[in-house]
């Protein structure tokens, strides 16, 4: 005995097993591909990752150097015992040095430390006149101060023998 709608029940469960197999086949379709792009993703990331990680090592030795740089630059002037020519001239190594380091990195990443750099010969310059005219000045001040001495004596002179 066979129920009369027999033929549309095994259509019926036809109709089940290919939807259900098309659900799981699409199902696992999704996620082999959803792995798949989170694999290609999470290898992206981790390239730039490497990436962003050497250019950071390069701006903080950069940094380092600048202001190492920049802490020589602030003695300059500072204190009467330290030997100014001296420290200029470390002063200038450490610029040459700093700035080949520069010059065979990126520019992109280092762009202002180079421009910093270029234009720390303008400052140097500027920074050893003003050194020279401060001494010149403080010389021509203790001549003018040593003339009025003798101005003072020689008048005193002067009233002493009228």
């Amino acid at each position: 005995m066979r129920a009369q709608n027999h033929k549309e029940i095994v259509a019926s469960y036809l109709k089940f097993a290919v939807f259900l197999v098309v659900t799981v086949f699409f199902s696992v379709l999704s996620m082999f591909f959803f792995f798949r792009t989170a694999d290609a993703e999470y290898k992206n990331i981790a390239l730039k990752t490497r990436e962003y990680d050497a250019i950071r090592s390069v701006q903080l030795e950069a940094v380092t150097k600048v202001d190492s740089l920049i802490d020589q630059l602030s003695l300059m002037g500072r204190n009467k015992n330290l030997n100014e020519g001296l420290l200029l001239d470390v002063v200038s190594r450490k610029k040459l040095t700093l700035q080949r380091f520069l010059e065979n990195t990126d520019d992109e990443n280092v762009r202002l430390h180079l421009m910093m750099v270029s234009q720390l010969s303008d400052f140097l310059r500027v920074k050893d006149s003003v050194r020279s005219v401060s001494t010149q000045l403080r010389m021509v001040k203790e001549d003018l101060i040593r003339c009025i001495e003798s101005n003072k004596n020689a008048s005193l002179y002067d009233t002493e023998n009228q």
